[in-house]
Protein backbone atom coordinates (compact mmCIF):
# COMPACT_ATOMS: atom_id res chain seq x y z
CA UNK A 1 0.00 0.00 0.00
CA UNK A 2 1.10 3.45 -1.04
CA UNK A 3 0.76 6.63 1.34
CA UNK A 4 -1.96 7.93 -0.44
CA UNK A 5 -4.23 4.69 0.02
CA UNK A 6 -2.96 4.69 3.83
CA UNK A 7 -4.26 7.84 4.56
CA UNK A 8 -7.64 7.41 3.03
CA UNK A 9 -7.67 3.71 4.74
CA UNK A 10 -6.96 5.73 8.08
CA UNK A 11 -9.44 8.85 7.65
CA UNK A 12 -12.36 6.09 6.09
CA UNK A 13 -11.61 4.55 9.91
CA UNK A 14 -11.26 8.22 11.65
CA UNK A 15 -14.92 8.89 10.68
CA UNK A 16 -16.73 5.75 11.01
CA UNK A 17 -14.80 5.64 14.51
CA UNK A 18 -16.49 9.11 14.81
CA UNK A 19 -19.61 8.42 14.00
CA UNK A 20 -19.57 5.00 16.26
CA UNK A 21 -18.45 7.27 18.79
CA UNK A 22 -21.41 9.93 18.03
CA UNK A 23 -23.75 7.64 17.88
CA UNK A 24 -22.73 5.77 21.13
CA UNK A 25 -22.27 9.17 23.32
CA UNK A 26 -25.63 10.17 21.99
CA UNK A 27 -27.52 7.20 23.49
CA UNK A 28 -25.47 7.07 26.42
CA UNK A 29 -26.42 10.94 26.58
CA UNK A 30 -30.29 10.00 26.21
CA UNK A 31 -29.99 6.87 28.74
CA UNK A 32 -28.78 9.05 31.21
CA UNK A 33 -30.87 12.00 30.90
CA UNK A 34 -33.93 9.88 31.33
CA UNK A 35 -32.32 7.58 34.83
CA UNK A 36 -31.73 11.37 35.88
CA UNK A 37 -36.11 11.84 35.00
CA UNK A 38 -36.62 8.70 37.04
CA UNK A 39 -34.29 9.83 39.60
CA UNK A 40 -36.20 13.22 40.30
CA UNK A 41 -39.66 11.17 39.75
CA UNK A 42 -38.47 9.12 42.48
CA UNK A 43 -37.15 11.53 45.16
CA UNK A 44 -40.58 13.44 44.50
CA UNK A 45 -42.30 10.34 45.42
CA UNK A 46 -40.37 8.84 48.52
CA UNK A 47 -40.94 12.70 49.73
CA UNK A 48 -44.20 12.01 49.48
CA UNK A 49 -44.73 9.00 51.06
CA UNK A 50 -42.63 10.04 53.81
CA UNK A 51 -45.06 12.22 55.06
CA UNK A 52 -48.01 9.20 54.66
CA UNK A 53 -48.55 7.35 57.98
CA UNK A 54 -47.00 3.92 58.38
CA UNK A 55 -48.84 0.79 59.33
CA UNK A 56 -48.69 1.17 63.19
CA UNK A 57 -50.31 4.55 63.08
CA UNK A 58 -52.98 3.20 60.45
CA UNK A 59 -53.77 0.95 62.63
CA UNK A 60 -54.10 3.15 65.77
CA UNK A 61 -55.99 5.94 63.71
CA UNK A 62 -58.51 2.39 62.80
CA UNK A 63 -58.93 1.98 66.56
CA UNK A 64 -59.39 5.55 67.20
CA UNK A 65 -62.44 6.06 64.79
CA UNK A 66 -63.78 2.47 65.95
CA UNK A 67 -63.94 4.04 69.38
CA UNK A 68 -65.10 7.36 68.45
CA UNK A 69 -68.03 5.64 66.24
CA UNK A 70 -68.85 3.86 69.79
CA UNK A 71 -68.77 7.31 71.64
CA UNK A 72 -71.43 8.92 69.04
CA UNK A 73 -73.84 6.14 69.26
CA UNK A 74 -73.57 6.65 73.23
CA UNK A 75 -73.73 10.70 72.63
CA UNK A 76 -77.09 9.56 69.93
CA UNK A 77 -78.96 7.75 72.62
CA UNK A 78 -78.36 10.10 74.91
CA UNK A 79 -79.73 13.16 73.28
CA UNK A 80 -82.84 11.20 72.32
CA UNK A 81 -84.78 12.42 75.32
CA UNK A 82 -83.28 15.54 74.60
CA UNK A 83 -84.92 15.55 71.35
CA UNK A 84 -88.07 14.48 72.69
CA UNK A 85 -88.02 17.40 75.48
CA UNK A 86 -87.24 20.20 72.65
CA UNK A 87 -90.34 18.19 70.23
CA UNK A 88 -92.79 18.43 73.26
CA UNK A 89 -91.60 22.30 73.77
CA UNK A 90 -91.97 23.06 70.12
CA UNK A 91 -95.90 21.88 70.41
CA UNK A 92 -96.29 23.78 73.24
CA UNK A 93 -95.07 26.40 72.09
CA UNK A 94 -96.95 26.08 68.59
CA UNK A 95 -100.21 25.53 71.28
CA UNK A 96 -99.90 28.34 73.07
CA UNK A 97 -99.08 30.84 69.57
CA UNK A 98 -102.57 29.62 68.63
CA UNK A 99 -104.27 31.07 71.42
Amino acid sequence: MDLDTTLKVATLLFAVGSAIYSWVSARNKATTDKVEGIDRRLAAVEGEIAHLPDKDTSHRMEISITDMRGEIRVLAEQLKPVAAISDRLQEFLLEQARR
